[in-house]
């Protein structure tokens, strides 16, 4: 397991990435779009 966090380059585990860099991936309740209502439509 060590060895992946030696590697940046290499990241199997989404959860490690997510840890090191939370403002690379937004978080699941928060929607990127400008415009969620658009999504409430559907």
């Amino acid at each position: 397991m060590k060895r992946d966090e030696s590697q940046p380059g290499v990241h199997p585990d989404p959860l490690p990435d997510d840890e090191s860099n939370p403002a690379q991936k937004p978080a699941p309740t928060q929607h990127p779009d400008p415009d969620p209502e658009e999504e409430s439509n559907e």
